[in-house]
């Protein structure tokens, strides 16, 4: 125990001295469960974040009663939408506190214990600034500065232990959110449960050639403002920083994209490193020798570009670089684009060399020039602090090529040669399976829907063009044009 804790922890509590009775401005952040044994709950040992998702979640499952640790009680009016990417578990949340009838609009956090806030680092992560509910299984408090205005605090312990008939066990976790979302039936689904198989198809695969269209209008537009390489460079820099670094990546790319490397991809990331303002300042004695002499090499060659670069440096601040997947981190996916477009008009050649009737071929190229690596730092690391893998990694992984080619390639290609690919995106493979994707595929055909909903990339790309034209633009399902559609299957 930390000598800071000695003081302030007795050696014995009594069994009597509860939560509620701690003085949260007398103590530090620690959470009370490390000072008092609950015994008011049979299973601390069994149930997990993931069952308080799936409780707050299902109203099935939610305790009747729920009061804040204030005593106020909770309505919840709407629970929210599972949120599957960064930030709180659940967006959009409603809430009525009483007696005053004061509702709450906004997120909800779920935590094991209190103090999960603050070692998780929420309190400095704008991403929850609206959270509106801080749902734990333990009870506590944490200082009213450390929690967003107006934040109310939930404990679900008690409540739970209330229920006699309550075991965690009972509880399905791995049928979440699917479950819930399924229950009640949204309106549109009759619409597609009137249908047959092939009218689906057809009809998911009409809405992937609309979103396809759309892309290729905008591409259309790009190569007349920019030109056909500079839009590519753009576009797919941009791809590489994924949803978290997109934003610094094409920053970053205008910033470069008049730089001249020689064709040499080793040059070209120095630029690239130097510029993002991500190039470490100092060899650290703790780094092996390969990554300090990679790191030497680079600045042998940045600092001939650094001076005229100066005013265009980016803050390294600006980098999302902490809780991503290794294999996204910014300096790997650098080299990517050194490799690629170090010599600009090779990967521009490669690109548009499409030929007539044969794209499995086509496809075998792009996946060969993306994949390819002129790095052997990076042969076998993720990461520069991560461990050698035993086999070598691609710069780029395959679901990760497969959305570029799906979403950048395919409608730039259109744009510049005025070509169909609907019939390649019917028989390309999907990419990664999303939060946009899952949610559509179980509102419109339930949780068990068939395979065959998202099986290609064009009826994928149905299903994301089918959300952003119905779901994000109407408020309610009761305004939605698709759930109130009439013969759509005679189409």
């Amino acid at each position: 125990m930390p000598r800071s804790l000695k003081k302030i922890i007795p050696k014995e509590i009594p069994s009597e001295y509860t939560a509620r009775k701690l003085q949260p401005n007398n103590l530090p952040f620690v959470s009370y469960h490390q000072l008092v044994r609950e015994k008011e709950h049979p299973y601390p040992n069994e149930i997990t974040e993931r069952h308080l998702q799936c409780l707050w979640f299902d109203s099935s499952l939610r305790p009747r009663e729920i009061f804040t640790s204030k005593g106020e009680k909770i309505t919840v009016e709407s629970a929210g939408e599972w949120n599957f990417g960064p930030g709180p578990d659940f967006v959009n949340a409603r809430i009525t506190i009483e007696p005053q009838k004061r509702k709450l609009h906004g997120d909800v956090e779920i935590h094991m214990h209190p103090t999960d806030w603050i070692s998780h680092k929420h309190d400095k992560n704008p991403l929850y600034k609206n959270v509106i509910a801080h749902v734990t299984f333990y009870s506590g408090y944490l200082p009213p500065t450390v929690l967003p205005p107006m934040t109310v605090e939930i404990s679900l312990a008690k409540f739970l232990a209330n229920n006699p008939s309550f075991n965690p066990a009972d509880i399905d976790i791995t049928a979440y959110p699917y479950r819930a979302i399924t229950s009640p039936s949204p309106p549109c689904r009759p619409v597609f449960s009137d249908m047959d198989s092939k009218t689906t198809k057809a009809f998911l695969e009409s809405a992937g050639k609309e979103r396809l269209r759309r892309k290729k209008t905008v591409f259309d537009r790009l190569i007349e403002n920019e030109g056909k390489e500079n839009t590519l460079y753009n576009e797919i820099f941009a791809a590489m920083g994924y949803k978290h670094n997109s934003a610094p990546f094409r920053k970053l790319a205008h910033i470069v994209l008049k730089e001249k490397s020689g064709g040499n991809p080793i040059v070209a990331y120095a630029i690239l490193a130097g510029t993002a303002g991500l190039l470490p300042k100092n060899i650290s004695p703790k780094w092996d020798n390969e990554t300090k002499n990679f790191i030497r090499d680079l600045w042998d060659i940045w600092w001939h570009h650094a001076e005229c670069m100066a005013g265009s440096i980016l803050d390294k601040k600006i980098w999302k670089l902490a809780g991503m997947r290794p294999q996204n981190n910014p300096l790997r996916r650098m080299a990517a684009v050194a490799t690629l477009f170090a010599d600009p008009s090779r990967t521009l050649d490669t690109i548009l060399s499409y030929p007539e009737n044969d794209y499995e071929i086509w496809l075998k190229n792009i996946f060969k020039l993306f994949m390819n690596n002129s790095f052997p730092y990076w042969e076998r690391l993720l990461a520069r602090n991560s461990k050698p893998t035993e086999k070598p990694i691609a710069m780029l992984g395959k679901e990760r090529i497969i959305a570029v080619i799906i979403n950048i390639i395919i409608p730039f290609i259109m744009a510049c040669e005025k070509k169909d690919f609907s019939e390649v995106l019917e028989k390309l493979p999907p990419e990664h399976t999303n939060a946009i994707t899952q949610k559509m595929t179980n509102r419109l055909f339930g949780r068990d829907y068939p395979p065959y909903v998202c099986s290609t990339a064009l009826r994928q790309q149905g299903l994301l063009q089918m959300f952003y034209d119905f779901c994000v633009i109407t408020k309610t399902c009761d305004e939605c044009k698709l759930a109130n559609a009439t013969g759509i299957c005679s189409r």
